[in-house]
């Protein structure tokens, strides 16, 4: 008995391809065999870069790191093989929200001026008040201002880092925010 070679062939749901982590992406096997041919079970060996590997038919796979990795699928007959590969694109983007207004005046509500910042890395952020003088400092990311014993007012900050994508661009973002006690 002959058997025919195996054409290994697959591509991704919607066409996904690249995206942000974490991306699930469904792959969908497109793998033949010669139309004349005897049935024939075939084998399917998928490697998802150095994450993981599957033998499903379609399976579908999370990728949490941002990079370009080899998906590859290789079909076996149990005579023959052969393969097909695909490069899958990971990036991430950069998220902030920055209040513009809080009220550190006791009441419990709105106390703290807090961040929300993902994707960066060599976080900083340093506020001034209206006439430049630096009143506050910080390099962690889960940190907030009081406020200080600063007065009601208008006050700047500057936020820099590095995104934590795949060019790894510095980043700088500058607002205000009004400081309000009473």
């Amino acid at each position: 008995m002959v058997y025919p070679s195996p054409i290994a062939k697959f591509g991704t749901k919607d066409s996904v391809k690249s995206g942000d982590v974490p991306l699930d992406i469904q792959f969908v096997n497109e793998s033949s065999v010669g139309a004349d041919s005897v049935n024939v079970d075939l084998l399917y060996t998928w490697t998802f870069g150095p994450f993981g590997v599957s033998d499903e038919l379609d399976p579908q796979f999370t990728f949490e790191q941002i990079g370009n990795y080899e998906v590859r699928l290789l079909v076996d007959n149990g005579v023959c093989q052969d393969s097909a590969v695909m490069r899958v694109q990971l990036d991430r983007i950069t998220n902030f929200f920055i209040p513009n207004v809080f009220t550190p005046n006791g009441d419990q509500n709105n106390d703290l001026f807090e961040w929300t910042i993902e994707g960066i890395d060599e976080f900083r952020i340093v506020i001034y008040n209206r006439w430049g003088t630096k009143v506050f400092q910080s390099e962690t990311l889960d940190d907030h201002w009081d406020g200080g014993k600063e007065p009601d007012g208008t006050y700047f900050y500057v936020v820099t880092g590095k995104e934590q994508t795949l060019d790894a661009e510095t980043v700088e973002y500058r607002g205000d925010l009004t400081l309000i006690r009473e």
